[in-house]
């Protein structure tokens, strides 16, 4: 499988985040603006021609000229995975587009969580473009890093923006005084707990890289996140939002265009080239059609073993379930003065945190409002100081 190997370029992070016009492309044409971008550097030697290259994550609204200026590149093209955007040209405002695309109900869903979260918490939102300073934006990168591996571990999986973290890190705060980027942050007491970074490219707004505070789960900080994301390309006269490539249900909720990334196979004339970048390309579309289409083989496969008359697990996959608080109608056994205040800042209660804010969210209760106690091993007592009520927690 060597002779099939080939030099990957992601055309997505390549362009929109690093700037790089790779030399294999002599122009770009966006459709959206209908402009043309020519590359100032055209020197294939600076390529590797003699390899095979594979540029994926083309957007469609991009046409791709390669740089044939010796005659020697040819190229295979192909559609890849689904990718997702909000085309906000028919749109006045950002109440306009949500009623249009999420609907009535779904819209009052998101506003009403946002409107909770402003309730409960102390919240302070802040978009870094045109000016951040290199410290600042240092520590927010590091704690974007955090926040994204502590989401995406209770996922179980690793975030792909990570393994090209030291870019972002050294280089966000050049590419936001450059307006070439943005990042954009929710503060809880000047605590930031969802994060966004974002390229900009004419009137495309890329959203790359997004995470927030998982024990904020309740409020729908993801969609927060969004709303408040569109909201800043109207008012600054984007109309493009690409949420870009991975399918997932939030993006068909906010997204009003579908897409197909292209993927170009490039190689130097010659038999041999052809016919490596032809078994690439059947390669990689059998690929494709695997991953988006691997439900269908898991139940084909089930059915095969069902025939086979071999065991099948259909076990249903049951989820623990998270601690909450519950409502203390009689409070008269226990002694709340021999309660112990704890304070979920602190590390040592740090798993206090998420039930906590759940019950905050169902009281609509600011934080101050809330004091917690311990009663005995794995058993916590939350008091709702404006209506003198209780609920206990129970580990155990």
């Amino acid at each position: 499988m060597s002779l099939l190997n080939t030099v990957n370029h992601n055309f997505t992070q390549d362009f929109f985040e690093k700037g790089d016009f790779n030399p294999l492309i002599s122009e770009i044409f966006d459709k959206n603006k209908e402009e043309k971008f020519k590359n100032s550097s055209l020197n294939l030697e600076e390529a590797n021609v003699d390899t095979i290259h594979l540029i994926e994550f083309v957007p469609p609204f991009f046409n791709l000229k390669f740089n044939n200026t010796k005659g020697v590149l040819s190229t295979f093209r192909y559609t890849y995975f689904n990718g997702f955007m909000c085309n906000l040209t028919s749109s006045k405002s950002l109440d306009d587009y949500m009623y249009s695309q999420l609907g009535k109900k779904k819209k009052k869903i998101v506003v009403r969580r946002l409107s909770r979260l402003e309730q409960c918490f102390n919240i302070d939102y802040k978009i870094f473009y045109g000016d951040i300073e290199n410290e600042e934006c240092r520590v927010l990168m590091d704690t974007f890093k955090i926040m994204i591996k502590k989401r995406f571990n209770q996922r179980g999986d690793i975030h792909s923006s990570l393994k090209n973290w030291s870019f972002y890190r050294d280089e966000t705060a050049h590419l936001i005084r450059n307006k070439k980027a943005c990042l954009f942050v929710i503060y809880n007491d000047k605590t930031p707990i969802a994060m966004s970074l974002n390229f900009l490219f004419n009137k495309v707004f890329e959203s790359a890289i997004t995470s927030y505070e998982i024990d904020f789960a309740k409020f729908g900080l993801g969609n927060i996140i969004v709303l408040k994301k569109l909201e800043w390309c109207f008012d600054n006269g984007f109309e493009f939002f690409n949420m870009r490539y991975g399918d997932y249900p939030y993006k068909r909720m906010w997204c009003n265009t579908v897409f197909k990334y292209d993927s170009y196979i490039v190689y130097k004339k010659s038999l041999g080239n052809l016919l490596k970048a032809f078994v690439i390309l059947k390669k990689n579309q059998a690929i494709t059609y695997a991953i988006l289409n691997k439900d269908k083989f898991k139940a084909l496969s089930s059915a095969m073993s069902k025939l086979k008359g071999k065991p099948i697990d259909n076990k249903p996959i049951i989820e623990a379930k998270e601690p909450v608080f519950k409502a203390l109608s009689n409070f008269n056994e226990f002694d709340y003065k021999n309660l112990t205040p704890v304070d979920i800042k602190e590390e040592d209660y740090v798993f206090l945190r998420k039930p906590v804010f759940d019950l905050q969210y169902i009281l609509v209760a600011k934080t101050e409002d809330i004091a917690c106690f311990k009663f005995e091993k794995n058993i916590f007592i939350a008091k709702n100081i404006t209506t003198s009520t209780f609920f206990k927690l129970d580990l155990n």
